[in-house]
């Protein structure tokens, strides 16, 4: 296991109960209450009167917050991948806003894990799930925290029954989180450096996000009412192009390579003349609406996906408060919706659950089709489970649980005065597209191509270059990323295991194939095929394909994908995703059909515009099945075909009309 703690259940917390003889503070428990310029007014003691278990509970008065806090906490060092289930029961007659959180005690005190509240005059127990990954900067493996009690408002709040358990095992073992096949929309990329060079990624991914291209709001608008001068968006060759231009140039430059592609655009940061500084709302949110119309109309049918911010919670990318931020997102989506109902909105990006658990008790979560947060993986992406735990964790306790969560940027991330071997990259890449999917994230995008030669980025480089500056040579690692894209996009996730560090993942596609994908987090170790498997063939993330496989091999951080067919391997299926926009409802037309040429047997799954699927995969024996869309709601629609058959076949969709 990542973590040495233990993992049956066992109470982590001393005096969980609240008991013994205190007059303030519970024993095992302190206090922490600061100010600025006017500490609160706050004060601790024993209740026997309101329990909920046992004899007695704490009691926090507070009388006012002053420019501080006050916090009742216990200290516990986390182990770095584990994760952990915490609970707390609490009543309040003057309805008290509280968070529950486990938090970093030293600074930058991250929360991985949060739920913020309003608690009333009933006890009602309240759970938080999460964990920490590695810190990177000092590659800590014991992460210094507390579990933590806050209360937001003044008023009484009675505390009793804290529990803190370990669940790692149980969370490893448990049921892959996402169904369906893997879309090639799940990889992701950046590629910010268009123009210096030309190459666009050859990685198999799905998904390009613009961010950090040249194309934010203060840039492409540099002057109010520039976005509708002509002049803005032409490219002039002399060197004085307008600044809108780059926008245009970097869509058309997708599209022409991957006519397929997903662009996903990052809207901010405000223009000098519409705010002090770019991290700044805008003064009047009329220059936000306007610019949000502006271009989703431009961009009809090219941009689908749109993010309303990026790093809300990281003050220099966002130093507005948190009804400036609802009034972004909640303007911005009813813009893209009245242009294009078919747009889909992604929140404002969070780095930590305690930035969305804020954005989602303020109601933002209504003005979303997918929630949006940043997760650097470290060396060990296994190690980011927790944090992937305590975001889910955050959208279930506040009625979002069933909306997408996508992680729009990241990368597995070392320390400066560390480094990786090459197997270390490259199995770290392929993991952390694993470990996304596996435990319930449906897009991750890689930041990015054109890192390479930068010397203050300490991410793993999937290109390299052969002219200077060109980014035209693909690194082992970004061969990695192809091989990881290739293994997944069309397969099913069956089931994942894990026992002594070794992860085993299950897969199937189309209607014979199965391939078992086996790694092991701390280095070589002897891995035993089953004989149930019926092994034919080995890939691995050099795109080598070994057959005669023995029943005992050797695996690593490379993770192995072991094959029981050769003829429907992922060399000679073909995958194709095709979006087709189709409009529901519509009286004269209650069907769309299905038919692949030479009557090919097929397998098609059906997704709506957030990922949710439409239609669980069913079988065309013959290459041909209609689809009746009597219930389908108006909209965007995601056809995934998958056909098992050795000789290549050219799949097409027939829409009646």
């Amino acid at each position: 296991m990542l973590t040495s703690c233990v993992t049956s259940n066992a109470q982590l917390l001393t005096n969980s109960g609240y008991e013994g003889n205190f007059t303030t503070v519970a024993a095992g428990w302190h206090q922490i209450t600061y100010g600025f310029s006017q500490l609160p007014v706050v004060s601790y003691s024993k209740e026997t009167s309101v329990v909920f278990s046992g004899f007695s509970s704490q009691k926090i008065e507070v009388n006012n917050l002053g420019d501080g806090a006050t916090l009742l906490v216990q200290d516990y060092d986390f182990a770095a991948g584990g994760i952990f289930d915490g609970t707390v029961w609490l009543k309040s007659a003057d309805s008290i806003k509280i968070a529950f959180m486990f938090q970093e005690r030293v600074p930058f005190y991250h929360v991985p894990a949060v739920y913020i509240k309003k608690i009333g005059p009933t006890w009602e127990k309240l759970t938080i799930q999460g964990g920490y990954k590695r810190n990177i900067d000092l590659n800590q493996m014991l992460i210094e925290g507390r579990f933590v009690i806050q209360p937001l408002d003044t008023g009484i709040l009675y505390v009793d029954q804290s529990d803190l358990i370990n669940i790692t095992d149980s969370i490893y073992n448990a049921p892959v989180a996402n169904a369906g096949p893997v879309p090639k929309q799940f990889f992701g990329m950046h590629v910010n450096k268009l123009g210096v060079h030309q190459t666009y990624p050859p990685l198999n991914f799905g998904t390009m996000r613009l961010w950090n291209t040249g194309t934010e709001w203060s840039i492409i608008e540099p002057w109010q009412g520039a976005l509708n001068d002509p002049l803005n968006w032409i490219y002039d060759p002399t060197g004085n192009s307008g600044f809108g231009f780059r926008l245009d140039y970097y869509v058309n430059y997708i599209l022409n390579a991957d006519s397929n592609a997903s662009i996903l655009y990052t809207m901010g940061q405000t223009p000098s003349w519409a705010s002090i500084a770019v991290s700044e709302p805008p003064d009047s949110i009329s220059y936000w609406q306007n610019y949000a119309s502006f271009i989703s109309n431009r961009y009809v049918s090219q941009i689908k996906y749109w993010e309303i911010w990026n790093e809300a919670d990281y003050n220099g990318s966002f130093s507005g408060n948190d009804s400036q931020l609802f009034a972004l997102a909640q303007s911005g989506y009813q813009e893209l919706k009245s242009v294009d109902s078919m747009n889909v909105v992604l929140t404002p990006n969070f780095t930590s659950a305690q930035g969305l658990a804020e954005f989602l008790y303020n109601g933002g979560g209504n003005f979303a089709d997918i929630i949006s947060w940043h997760d650097y993986p470290s060396r060990k992406p296994e190690e980011s489970i927790p944090e992937i735990l305590g975001m889910l964790n955050v959208m279930e306790n506040y009625g979002f649980g069933a909306k997408p969560l996508w992680n729009t940027e990241g990368a597995v991330s070392f320390n400066l005065s560390d480094s990786l071997t090459e197997q270390e990259g490259m199995g770290g890449v392929a993991r952390s597209y694993l470990i996304y999917w596996m435990f319930g994230v449906q897009n991750f995008n890689w930041y990015c191509w054109d890192v390479y030669g930068d010397l203050t980025k300490n991410f793993v480089e999937l290109s390299a270059s052969i002219l200077p500056n060109q980014y035209d040579s693909t690194t082992n690692a970004g061969i990695s990323y192809r091989e990881i894209a290739t293994w997944l996009n069309g397969s099913n996730m069956i089931s994942k295991t894990e026992n002594g560090n070794t992860w085993i993942v299950e897969i199937q596609r189309g209607l014979n194939y199965k391939g078992w994908i086996v790694w092991n987090t701390n280095g070589s170790t002897p891995f035993t095929i089953p004989s149930s498997w019926n092994i034919l063939q080995e890939r691995n993330l050099y795109g080598d394909t070994i057959t005669n496989i023995p029943s005992s091999i050797v695996i690593n951080e490379m993770p192995l994908l072991l094959e029981n067919s050769l003829s429907t391997s992922t060399q000679n299926l073909e995958f194709t995703t095709i979006e087709v926009a189709l409009i529901f409802p519509n009286p004269g037309n209650e069907y769309f059909a299905i038919k692949t040429k030479g009557k090919k047997q097929i397998e098609v799954t059906i997704f709506n515009s957030t990922g949710q699927i439409v239609e669980r995969s069913f079988v065309c024996p013959d290459g041909e099945c209609e689809v009746n869309t009597t219930n389908w709601k108006r909209g965007v629609y995601f056809i995934t075909i998958n056909s098992d058959s050795f000789a290549t076949t050219r799949k097409f969709i027939k829409m009646d009309e």
